[in-house]
C-alpha cells in the first residue's frame, strides 16, 4: 500500500487495511530504495501517527510530513496478526 501525498493519505485511511503495529517505509525521491522506517502507533480519521528511531519522530505525523516533502513515497507494510 503506497502513500504519495495528503490526498492519497486520506484515501488510504478511509479504505483501511492497516493497523497500529504495521510498518511504514519512506522512499525519498521515489528511487525504489527504502530510506527510513517507522511503526504506526495511532490512526485517526485524518492522519497516521508513527514512532521512529529519531527523537523528534516520536508521535510523528504523516500528514505533517507531507507539508514539505511531497517527493517521498511511503509504503505501508502489514504485520500479520499472529506475528
Amino acid at each position: 500500500m503506497e502513500i504519495f501525498g495528503k490526498e492519497t493519505l486520506q484515501r488510504r485511511i478511509l479504505e483501511g487495511g492497516f493497523q497500529v503495529g504495521d510498518l511504514l517505509f519512506w522512499d525519498y525521491g521515489n528511487t525504489g530504495t527504502m530510506d527510513h522506517a517507522a511503526i504506526i502507533v495511532e490512526i485517526t480519521d485524518r492522519d497516521i501517527i508513527y514512532a521512529a528511531h529519531d527523537s523528534d519522530k516520536n508521535n510523528g505525523s504523516v500528514r505533517d510530513f507531507y507539508n514539505g516533502d511531497d517527493y517521498a513515497v511511503i509504503y505501508i507494510v502489514r504485520v500479520p496478526d499472529n506475528a
